[in-house]
């Protein structure tokens, strides 16, 4: 008989500790359901039913803190509705689903430990896993806790969680009256939570849906995070991916473990459409017949390539940059050999003799990098190589150009992963310490004038060192070349409009001087 009763106990033990259902599984923190941060603050979340795959009772809920402090019983009492809903997401971040129609589960006092909170319902609610969930927290502490008291969370699509707060002062917020003073925001995460009392069915888990990119989408970046939502009972996903509907030529049913986010390893060719298809599974069995989500990648920046570098035919070139449509297809860029950057964008321009200076900022979160090629594009050896300030920071290199010569210039992610390009403030310019028309050791004897010109190019000073000469346009194209007799003019009535070098040679000399062509 006793032996009876302790197998009993034991089973129903059994039972209670596997009550329960959780969702999400996420590492990053955020401000829902409530945070320290805030002095008041009131939170909903929807909870998708087939992240939950369930009805029943639920008798507590369970999340995980950032911190374990004293700090956070500053922030300890709060006040949790529980209700159903056939909304997926809010529509605004004041689209709250009224408290009437809900069940209060619990007003009072909080204890933390381990950086786990449990909340044990006084009474439970009756989940009937026809609609979805959403999740009410009011915090009513008057206290403060630290800016680092928050929750783990889980990526989710847009506006699966809303808050309102006061950041100071305020006052305990109305669910049925929230106060205009209030701030407002919206969170694509959700709070990860433990449903306790719920119990998960042993059968394999339901198929899920791609979130993002949504289905149809175009424009997509060139390294997208593919975002699905959990499938109740799921202990690990499946991702496919390929080009062709149902195709793996891309990813072939890759066992993501847990995570509810993919990565690709390199970047997707512009302009293609890729199918996706998440399989959740557990030791049940693996979901069947998923559908297929496809989304297509926008068309690369015009200068995506060395070879369809940006000419820059005027200096200072001053312009903000979006890259974030360059590909790494040209392949990673090596100077001497070794790989140091993405392919990013490319410009390109003549050189003149002058000490030129570019110079990057990032304007959003990456890590720029500026290289630089003389003559062309396969060279490989750099004469600029500079990534010096990590993250979001500014780079600067410098190089003496030489007369006549072509130089391309990459802006590229440092990394050599395939991460993604962001924007930046480019700054081409000439430092002015060798000018163009006043290269060569002739420095100061030669000129054009008038300048502009005309038709009939006319040079003044002493041409005895000089035996030819080459105009170059600016984008390093001879576009006309002869022998120099002394004459001091010649006809260039035949070129477009347009700015120009003329290069004068010798034997032991050279001078370089720059025209503008009416």
């Amino acid at each position: 008989m006793k032996k009876n009763l302790l197998l009993l106990l034991t089973i129903f033990a059994s039972l209670v500790i596997n009550a329960q259902i959780t969702i999400g599984n996420g590492t990053t923190f955020g401000s829902a359901p409530f945070t320290g941060s805030y002095s008041y603050s009131y939170s909903q979340s929807i909870y998708l039913k087939s992240a939950i795959g369930a009805s029943g009772a639920i008798t507590g809920l369970r999340y995980k803190s950032s911190s374990s402090t004293a700090m956070f019983n500053n922030t300890n009492k709060i006040q949790v509705w529980l209700g159903h809903t056939a909304k997926s997401v809010f529509s605004n971040s004041t689209d709250y689903l009224p408290t009437s129609g809900m069940t209060k589960v619990f007003d009072g006092t909080l204890t933390f430990s381990a950086g786990v909170t449990t909340i044990n319902f006084s009474d439970s609610f009756t989940y009937n896993n026809v609609d979805n969930l959403v999740i009410a927290v009011n915090e009513i502490a008057p206290n403060y806790g630290s800016s680092s008291d928050k929750f783990s969370s889980t990526s989710a699509p847009a506006l699966s969680t809303i808050q309102a707060y006061y950041l100071f002062g305020g006052s305990v917020i109305d669910p049925t009256n929230i106060a205009a003073g209030t701030s407002k925001a919206s969170y694509s995460y959700l709070p990860n939570v433990t449903l306790l009392g719920l119990t998960a069915p042993a059968v394999a888990p339901q198929c899920t849906t791609v979130t993002s990119p949504a289905n149809g989408a175009t424009n997509v970046e060139f390294l997208p995070k593919i975002d699905y939502n959990s499938s109740a009972g799921a202990t690990k996903y499946f991702v496919t991916v390929g080009t062709t509907p149902g195709g793996n030529d891309i990813t072939n049913h890759y066992d993501n473990g847990t995570y509810l986010d993919y990565f690709f390893a390199e970047g997707l060719d512009p302009e293609t459409t890729y199918y996706v298809t998440i399989n959740p599974s557990n030791s049940n069995g693996e979901a069947t017949g998923c559908s297929t989500s496809s989304f297509t990648t926008g068309a690369a920046v015009a200068n995506d390539n060395c070879s369809t570098a940006e000419a820059i035919t005027t200096l200072p070139l001053i312009k903000a940059v979006d890259a974030t449509y360059s590909s790494n297809n040209g392949g990673y860029v090596s100077c001497d050999g070794i790989e140091v950057a993405n392919d990013g964008v490319w410009y390109s321009f003549l050189g003149t003799g002058e000490k030129i200076e570019v110079k990057v900022k990032a304007t959003e979160f990456w890590d720029p990098m500026i290289v630089v090629k003389e003559g062309t594009c396969a060279a490989t050896s750099c004469v600029v190589s500079v990534d010096e300030t990590g993250y979001q920071g500014t780079e600067t290199g410098t190089f003496v150009s030489q007369v006549g010569t072509m130089y391309y210039i990459n802006v590229g992610n440092r990394s050599l992963i395939d991460f993604a390009e962001g924007k930046f403030d480019l700054s081409v310019k000439s430092l002015g310490n060798m000018a163009t028309d006043e290269s060569g050791s002739n420095a100061h004897s030669i000129s054009i004038n008038p300048n502009p010109v005309q038709d009939q190019l006319n040079m003044k000073g002493d041409l005895s060192s000089f035996n030819g000469y080459q105009i170059y346009s600016i984008n390093g194209q001879m576009v006309q070349q002869d022998n120099l007799k002394q004459q001091k003019s010649t006809s260039v009535g035949k070129l477009a409009a347009g700015i120009y070098l003329l290069k004068l040679n010798g034997s032991s000399d050279s001078k370089t001087v720059k025209f503008i062509k009416k």
